[in-house]
């Protein structure tokens, strides 16, 4: 019995998903530039002319990896919290959703948070980098949120930058630890180690 268009459509999307998701395991834990289009085939267990139909070139499918699993897995994370809440208590809700799903068997999440991490670090620390994703969103509302806590009182007077680029560097180890040896293995620190950093 023939497919019908909707059955065709699903397989359609169920390759893209693989592809996607091999995309963002081999982008988060071998880098852009140690990622081929063969790793991924052989993960994907596809040809290469099947990758090809999907994505056109490796930036293609980093840029639909980025746009389709990074920022709705993260975003997920965010839009949880209560924005109204003073500085402290609202990166205290961001950083524990954040810790309490990289001890969760939810891989893609910790992929995903290594993966946007290390290009935030990277674009940060040299934005001379030529990067497929310049995107600093992450940096930015962070720093805006050790800001306002200042003018709140309640955060420490370091350098806003730095503390930044410490958090940024904390997480990103954490979630590459989280993707090396899985959640069963993974020692997660309590939310008042970050918080110390920053409070006064």
């Amino acid at each position: 019995m023939p497919k019908t268009a909707e059955q065709f459509e699903e397989i359609r999307k169920g390759r893209e998903e693989s592809i996607l998701t091999a995309g963002l395991y081999l982008f988060a834990t071998k880098g852009y530039e140690q990622t081929s289009a063969d790793s991924i085939r052989a993960i994907v267990n596809c040809s290469h002319g099947l990758l090809y139909h999907y994505f056109k070139s490796k930036d293609d499918l980093y840029k639909a990896v980025i746009e389709k699993k990074v920022r709705p897995i993260v975003s997920a994370v965010i839009q949880t919290v209560d924005r109204n809440k003073r500085a402290k208590y609202l990166l205290a809700d961001i950083f524990n959703n954040a810790l309490e799903k990289l001890k969760s068997s939810d891989d893609e999440f910790a992929w995903a948070l290594a993966l946007l991490l290390d290009i935030h670090l990277q674009t940060v620390i040299n934005p001379a980098i030529k990067s497929v994703e310049k995107d600093k969103k992450v940096y930015d509302w962070v720093y805006e949120l050790i800001e306002k806590g200042k003018n709140e009182g309640d955060f420490n007077d370091l350098d806003s930058r730095e503390l930044v680029i410490s958090i940024i560097a904390f997480f990103k180890g954490l979630s590459y630890n989280r993707v090396k040896i899985g959640h069963k293995k993974f020692l997660c620190p309590s939310i008042d180690i970050i918080m110390k950093m920053i409070l006064k």
